[in-house]
């Protein structure tokens, strides 16, 4: 991802943190990028919807929160669950 330009992964993050994306979509983004952990500061706040969404999430568990910042563990997948086609 180092490679990429600002613009292109500024609009990636906002995407994933925008409460009217879907699952699907941030479950994409997390696997693209080998996200392990998402982070939403306290000093630069969510909309309160996507916390919500990110909470119920069940690939992700909530490991902190303070105030309106949390963050969130991505379980992966163990190997033996994966279906190889």
């Amino acid at each position: 991802l180092t490679d990429q330009a600002y613009p292109m992964l500024s609009a990636t993050v906002a995407t994933f943190l925008d409460p009217a994306t879907s699952e699907a979509t941030r479950r994409q983004i997390a696997d693209t990028w080998c996200v392990d952990w998402v982070y939403l500061p306290h000093t630069w706040p969510v909309a309160e919807g996507t916390r919500t969404t990110l909470d119920a999430t069940p690939w992700l568990e909530a490991v902190a929160h303070e105030g309106r910042g949390a963050v969130y563990r991505v379980k992966k997948v163990p190997l033996r669950d994966v279906v190889v086609l």
